[in-house]
């Protein structure tokens, strides 16, 4: 049941880190006024996910294993080569985490400067920010308050126009 545990918790804190990542992308266009890349945004996730499972999967089979967590030396326990190669793998894919941060951080930055100009509602969102607020966004909350029909009802989304 720890394998369980470690594995549930795993997937929650990855799953909330790619979420928002997924996020930013969503709302760069808001902030920004530009497109990030798409193609290295990709190419980002895809390393990201790979050095994610990587690093971490090996560590929760040694721990089924019987490696304790937190030891500077593991030498005194049995079965050590598969615990340093299972470490050796974590590190690597440690190393593919960063990269894949790097190009992300890259697509970003790069999108920010010279990335492709962004419409003010590129997703055809009816949400109050994509439908009455300008990208990026002034100073304030709204130029003017938006003035909302019924057709706007959270009851009614999937019919306006």
């Amino acid at each position: 049941t720890s394998f369980i545990h470690a594995h549930f918790h795993y997937v929650m804190a990855l799953s909330a880190t790619f979420a928002i990542l997924g996020g930013i992308y969503f709302w760069f266009p808001k902030m920004t006024g530009r497109f990030a890349n798409e193609k290295r945004g990709k190419i980002g996730f895809g390393v990201n996910f790979i050095g994610v499972n990587l690093t971490f999967i090996p560590l929760f089979v040694i721990g089924v294993e019987g490696m304790p967590r937190r030891y500077a030396d593991w030498a005194m326990f049995e079965g050590l080569q598969s615990f340093h190669t299972a470490h050796n793998i974590s590190t690597i894919g440690s190393w593919m985490i960063a990269a894949g941060m790097l190009i992300t951080l890259a697509s970003w930055l790069a999108g920010a400067i010279a990335g492709e100009k962004a419409p003010e509602n590129p997703w055809k969102s009816k949400s109050l920010e994509w439908t009455h607020a300008s990208s990026p966004p002034g100073p304030g909350n709204f130029a003017e308050v938006p003035k909302l029909g019924l057709e706007w009802s959270p009851y009614a989304y999937h019919q306006s126009g």
